[in-house]
């Protein structure tokens, strides 16, 4: 508080707390996200140092961020998106433990849900892989305990992720072209925040009869 100017204003952006909670994206939690705030967490936080959260802006980022506006208290209007964002944190229960009951029970439940889709495919004999070995798959990964006897593999296009595997669960990490010169069954779409344009994208994968699995907000088929 004390280097910014009288008239100054602080602003960061962060994964939003309220979309990690209502789309059931705790893939959000690893390494980079040490802390996923709320504008309530936010306002408490900073209001100790003197400073006061006067806007927010919520964003598409990482499927749900928030920008967060802040200066010294009063020397910024405080403005409808603040009353607006904390009102809806209040109905989502963030301001209490609820809020964080409910996010576990669905965290259990999707989990549950994409074991037993992946457990069934694999019974029918369908191939499925991996798309993109993001920061994100690592979390789902070693949360469901999924390893290379559900997932074949995991393409990537970046170079130094290739040839490798997928921290704990050891799954391979291919280059793109082995998904693309032979398409599986199914592909579980873990950048699933870049989901429409990775879908417009790999339209021969769906020509090629290909099925996409989503896990956010539920775990489903798409094209099914």
């Amino acid at each position: 508080a004390s280097l910014l100017k009288p008239n100054g204003v602080l602003a960061f952006e962060d994964p939003y707390l309220g979309a990690m909670i209502s789309k059931t994206s705790y893939d959000q939690l690893y390494d980079e996200h040490v802390f996923i705030f709320s504008a309530h967490s936010v306002q408490n936080a900073f209001a100790r140092h003197g400073l006061e959260l006067f806007h927010v802006q919520p964003l598409e980022t990482h499927g749900g961020s928030m920008r967060y506006y802040l200066s010294h208290k009063g020397a910024h209007k405080i403005r409808d998106s603040v009353h607006e964002q904390l009102s809806y944190e209040k109905k989502l229960n963030l301001d209490n433990a609820k809020g964080f009951i409910y996010f576990k029970n669905n965290c259990e439940k999707n989990k549950f849900d994409l074991v037993q889709l992946l457990q069934q495919l694999k019974s029918q004999g369908k191939r499925v892989v991996g798309y993109a070995a993001t920061s994100k798959s690592t979390t789902i990964l070693n949360y469901c305990k999924i390893g290379s006897d559900l997932i074949e593999y995991i393409c990537d296009t970046t170079p130094i992720k290739q040839n490798k595997y997928s921290p704990g669960m050891h799954i391979p990490v291919k280059p793109y072209e082995a998904y693309k010169n032979d398409f599986p069954d199914y592909a579980i779409l873990f950048a699933w925040n870049h989901a429409e344009e990775i879908m417009e994208k790999e339209s021969a994968f769906i020509k090629n009869g290909g099925k996409w699995i989503l896990f956010v907000p539920k775990v489903g088929v798409l094209n099914d």
